[in-house]
């Protein structure tokens, strides 16, 4: 992307330099309900994010179970976040983080306490504090700060979790397990007036912050993941297992609104570094992406689905080449609001905690923006050497 805006600076967040403009995190068409599994709640579109928040649970049929949904309402409604069984659409919890909020809700799902266990990582997504906050899987708080500890930015935060920086797991190699304590990091974006990027700790400890498209005051989308082709972690078995540096998390940006921008950036070493930069849609396309990452094509490494908003279509690209291997729609060519992916094992059967491999394909889930499709996740299935996205909706994605 010979055009795209680059930075390795670091950047403080400051309500001076931000523009006095709030632009929702959701895209969604005002009136109508959604439906989610079956539970009606005002249009607005839901956030997501997957993990398995209750290990070794198995599934109907026996198998291990797969990862949870959690949802987090839009704009419009109180402040909601629930816990869904991927395959039967069941309820498993919900709770409200942020009580009389009405400006929607940004999730993800990560151990970023170092507990052995998932937690819930919630931010306002628009007209509110930069607030973060952190639950377990009943909605009790376990931590919950101001971004920088400021408290006048209401541009909303958009949020992942992932191993970018601190120490690695050192037993297997799927950190959605949550078998060991070493804790995730929360990435922190500005969805609104800035495009500000920021690395903490569980408690809002900043270990790094910088602006992903310096100038650019659209906001930013996130997705975390390690795109490197050759990352294994150490066992600990040995004296010589040692983890590898390539198997930390990387950080993927979009620009929010206005222009189809992705950037990948390493900050595990302390220093933040871009590992590159491309247009994910025609650069005059004006509009734009939400993004998702991760390994679904039986190879260890993550490719980057990148939807442009606007539009169902989304394109896959090679996590460490920046190069397009193809692109799908979602929904029929006249749907006209943004999509919410995410990344995780849904396929029954696809997911073993006791195989350290079985990371490698995982799948890919959509959920609509739009009050007038129904908002059960649609998952595309990810199989050796054909990404998700490729091979098919699964038949049964509309009936959990």
């Amino acid at each position: 992307m010979s055009n795209a805006p680059r930075s390795r600076r670091s950047a403080q967040l400051s309500v001076e330099c931000l523009e006095d403009r709030t632009t929702p995190t959701f895209v969604a068409r005002a009136g109508g309900d959604i439906n989610i599994n079956g539970v009606n709640v005002p249009a607005g579109g839901v956030s997501i994010a997957a993990a398995d928040l209750f290990p070794n649970r198995l599934d109907p049929l026996g198998f291990f179970s797969e990862m949870q949904y959690v949802t987090g309402t839009g704009p419009g409604t109180e402040s909601l976040v629930r816990i869904w069984d991927s395959q039967t659409g069941a309820l498993l919890s919900s709770f409200d983080p942020f009580p009389g909020f009405q400006g929607g809700v940004n999730v993800a799902v990560g151990d970023v306490l170092g507990l052995g266990t998932q937690q819930i990582v919630v931010t306002a997504a628009a007209n509110g504090p930069p607030i973060v906050a952190v639950f377990n899987t009943s909605g009790q708080a376990l931590s919950a700060f101001f971004l920088a500890g400021n408290t006048t930015f209401t541009g909303g935060l958009n949020v992942a979790v992932g191993h970018v920086s601190g120490a690695l797991v050192s037993s297997g190699f799927d950190d959605s397990n949550a078998t060991d304590s070493a804790p995730e990091q929360i990435i922190l974006g500005t969805a609104s007036q800035a495009s500000i990027v920021a690395v903490t700790d569980g408690y809002g400890n900043i270990s790094s912050i910088f602006q992903a498209f310096p100038g650019f005051t659209g906001g930013v989308t996130l997705a975390a993941a390690d795109i490197d082709p050759t990352s294994f972690d150490g066992t600990g078995t040995s004296a010589s297992d040692v983890p590898n540096t390539s198997s930390y998390a990387e950080i993927i940006v979009g620009a929010a609104s206005r222009m189809p921008a992705v950037a990948v950036y390493d900050v595990w070493t302390g220093s933040v570094v871009e590992r590159s930069a491309f247009w994910a849609f025609a650069a005059n396309s004006g509009a734009g992406v939400t993004l998702a990452a991760g390994p679904t094509a039986d190879q260890n490494q993550a490719q980057i689905f990148v939807s442009l908003l606007g539009t169902s279509t989304v394109s896959v690209f090679n996590g460490s080449t920046d190069i397009l291997q193809g692109s799908f729609n979602v929904y029929p060519s006249n749907y006209s609001a943004g999509i919410n992916l995410v990344v995780g094992y849904f396929t029954p059967g696809g997911y073993d905690p006791t195989d350290e491999f079985s990371f490698d394909t995982q799948d890919l889930a959509v959920v609509a923006g739009d009050g007038s499709y129904q908002q059960q996740p649609r998952y595309f299935i990810g199989l050796p050497d054909s990404p998700a996205g490729f091979n098919g909706p699964d038949e049964f994605s509309f009936f959990l």
